[in-house]
């Protein structure tokens, strides 16, 4: 019996130092935080015509341009194909809910400019790859670099595990003229399943009114991105430069706001209060589904 005791004694003083320290709490290790998601380019070569490319889980957006109005008539052929030969595409990486709790989170937001090559789209980037490099002529080269350029200038401006806003300049048909604006998608992913919602809306200027509307895109959306073109430099009677601008933002569902919505969703910076926001919108019934790009401008506040 003593024999026992002592025993059971000596367990109680080993376990000791584990369970009490020297009297205070245990020790805890430090919980990491969350990975914020990034944003990368897109591997030139990557697929993205029949959905997302390998390693992602959404093709969140892909662009198809398409000419519909503007100086049409005077627009040469060469011009027309260089145009409409580049698409725009936004994928994102979402990793789904896990064991013991985990909530689904996202990982990352990815951009590219593709062509098509043959039967494919590939992303295209002055580094190739060769095959959809060798399909562009001289002016197809030069709008690369550009829209590279444009590409490069997209940011993430807010960010969780769960949400990202993601800004891009654009040109868009505002009241008759071109104008380069931003586009922002918001990319809302559902902790507990991993669902994805995009909401997207542009933002006019510096100083920009607030939107009457914001727009919620379908899920893996493919549009018509319907262009106006429009001549921006003659030598003499000949025109030899055009502007092409989208006749409108992506197409979706319109969300109405209210006015302190949309003052709200201009003014507010901090994430923890923008994401709860924008969740909320994206739970909002839609007033109808966006006209055709080309016939309307683009949702604002007058």
């Amino acid at each position: 019996m003593v024999r026992h005791v002592v025993r059971i004694t000596c367990l109680a003083m080993l376990s000791l130092p584990i369970a009490c320290g020297s009297g205070d709490a245990a020790p805890r290790l430090p919980v990491e935080p969350l990975a914020l998601p990034e944003l990368v380019h897109l591997e030139p070569g990557a697929e993205v015509g029949q959905g997302p490319p390998g390693g992602w889980t959404h093709r969140v957006v892909r662009s198809v341009p398409r000419l519909v109005s503007g100086d049409l008539e005077a627009l040469p052929e060469s011009a027309s194909a260089t145009a409409t030969r580049f698409r725009t595409v936004i994928t994102a990486e979402v990793e789904p809910p896990g064991p013991r709790g985990r909530s689904a989170r996202l990982i990352r937001v990815g951009v590219g400019n593709a062509v098509p090559v043959g039967d494919r789209e590939l992303v295209i980037t002055r580094l190739g790859p060769r095959e959809a490099f060798e399909t562009l002529g001289v002016v197809d080269r030069v709008v690369l670099i550009a829209a590279e350029a444009k590409l490069n200038r997209g940011r993430l401006i807010a960010r969780s595990p769960t949400f990202a806003l993601f800004q891009t300049p654009t040109v868009l048909v505002v009241e008759g003229r071109h104008r380069e604006v931003d586009l922002h998608y918001a990319l809302l992913v559902d902790p507990a399943s991993g669902a994805l919602t995009t909401l997207c809306w542009p933002k006019f200027g510096e100083n920009p009114s607030p939107p009457d509307a914001i727009l919620r895109l379908a899920p893996e959306l493919s549009f018509d991105a319907q262009l106006d073109a429009q001549i921006t430099r003659r030598i003499g009677p000949a025109p030899v430069s055009w502007s092409f601008a989208m006749t409108g933002p992506p197409p979706g569902d319109r969300i109405p706001l209210s006015d302190a919505e949309a003052s709200a969703l201009v003014t507010l910076k901090a994430v923890d209060r923008l994401e709860p926001l924008l969740r909320s919108l994206a739970e909002k019934p839609s007033s109808a589904s966006q006209a055709p790009a080309h016939e309307h401008g683009p949702v604002r506040r007058k």
